[in-house]
């Protein structure tokens, strides 16, 4: 390492924004260490590496060990991210760890912040406050307060949250792609959980009544805690949502925002007028509530319906297209017509809702991919979609069901990176309308 190198923590002492509250701790020897504090989190840089991210909690939410990086779910799991060189390109490969691999990851968090506290309270680390005006210091109290946090985090700690997670009747999900990072509150569940436009429609198995629902709310909010300032989206999750009557629907979503705010449009959140990011009492509110459907046949919302969902905070809607070619949607269990379609995003879009649509890379196989892709970009091409709309393209391999499309042949892998890349091209024209087309993989889920 060259002289002139300045790690990470270093540069972020300086220069990091996103940290309004931060410090440097130099000892003799070894690389300046960050502790910086942002809206709903904390994070400790040592040099370049290992970098720590939490909660306010306390709970470790990413690592940077090495050159491996690392994710801790609220259910307790943990995931190891990499990334691959796959047919020419690089690409994000991850896996669930082992029970024991993910305790001794715990427990190297809860070590790292037991070390740092006893060379704080020693006295072993000059503070080193951000220089200027570009920050304020984290005080030696406050630093010692969250290492403390973090160390309360033991196996019976996580066990605890697991159980709070499965009380909570959230489950390891594929959600739709915006909703990655955003609070989950699940109103039905079908046979196939989350995502599952791509499967035959079930009815679903289980739908919260009201007063179930509204308890299942206030058990996620408190499993979020002060992770709750880091989130923007709630998602009323349940691909039969929608399908529910009128009453159910409206009733379901002012009671989620009963429980979790949602911000007015065109006003500021609250942290970003707090001078303190750990200051305590002011609760945050979301952005908005996302919506998911992928049957668009009647029953369905009205258009005065959907115009009553905004106003108790729908903000957006993901909308599931298998494809454009009927013969391509039959391959997976799905008769929906192309001018109900058409119908449901004009409704949604008069509401003032924003819309994202799901569509299958790959779906129908080699023997499908032209009039697929043809046939999509038609049927995109018909709807009035503008600026603030996204198309996502799944990989159909990764969202299809096993019983679904028997018999069908996939592109194959070496041909999948030339079929997006055609893709893309095929739905160019939706650049003139300021529409996103945005590649998206199972892979994304956590990164």
């Amino acid at each position: 390492m060259s002289e002139t190198h300045r790690t990470e923590a270093a540069c972020l002492l300086e220069q990091g924004a996103l940290y309004p509250l931060r410090v440097g701790l130099r000892a003799p020897e070894g690389d300046l260490i960050l502790a910086a504090v942002k809206p709903g989190g904390f994070s400790l840089y040592f040099g370049d590496a290992p970098i720590y991210h939490f909660d306010l909690e306390g709970r470790w939410q990413r690592a940077y060990i090495g050159e491996r990086h690392f994710l801790k779910g609220l259910d307790g799991s943990v995931h190891a991210l990499d990334r691959v060189r796959d047919q020419g390109s690089m690409v994000l490969k991850r896996r669930r760890l082992e029970y024991a691999a993910a305790v001794e990851l715990d427990a190297l968090a809860r070590a790292t912040a037991s070390e740092l506290a006893r060379g704080v309270m020693r006295a072993e680390y000059e503070f080193v406050p951000p220089p200027g005006t570009r920050g304020r210091a984290l005080s030696g109290e406050a630093l010692l307060e969250l290492l403390d946090r973090i160390t309360r985090w033991d196996s019976a700690a996580w066990f605890a949250q697991r159980e709070r997670f499965v009380s909570a009747c959230l489950h390891d999900e594929f959600l739709p792609p915006e909703c990655s990072g955003a609070v989950i509150v699940p109103a039905t569940r079908g046979a196939a959980s989350g995502l599952a436009f791509a499967h035959a429609r079930q009815a679903p198995a289980w739908s919260a009544d009201a007063e179930e629902f509204e308890h299942i709310a206030l058990g996620v909010k408190q499993l979020w805690g002060l992770r709750l300032r880091q989130a923007k989206t709630l998602y009323v999750a349940g691909s039969d949502f929608y399908k529910q009557s009128v009453e159910i629907i409206a009733d379901r979503l002012a009671a989620a925002a009963r429980v979790f705010p949602i911000r007015a449009s065109g006003t500021q959140p609250r942290d970003a007028a707090r001078p303190d990011p750990l200051e305590p009492g002011l609760e945050p509110a979301l952005e908005g509530i996302h919506g998911f459907l992928d049957d668009y046949a009647e029953p369905r919302p009205s258009r005065a319906d959907w115009a009553r969902f905004a106003t108790l905070g729908l903000k957006r809607m993901s909308l599931g297209v298998e494809s454009g070619d009927p013969a391509t949607r039959a391959l997976y269990g799905k008769s929906w017509l192309a001018s109900d379609l058409a119908q449901v995003v004009s409704e949604i879009k008069a509401a003032g809702v924003a819309i994202s649509l799901l569509v299958l890379a790959g779906a129908g196989g080699d023997a499908r991919a032209l009039p697929h892709r043809e046939q999509t970009a038609a049927l995109l091409d018909s709807l009035e979609l503008g600026a603030g709309d996204h198309v996502f393209l799944l990989d159909e391999r990764e969202i299809r069901d096993p019983g679904a499309a028997e018999g069908l042949e996939p592109i194959d892998s070496v041909d999948r990176a030339r079929d997006e890349a055609a893709f893309k091209q095929a739905l160019a024209f939706l650049k003139d309308r300021r529409v996103k087309v945005l590649p998206y993989t199972f892979e994304k889920q956590l990164a």
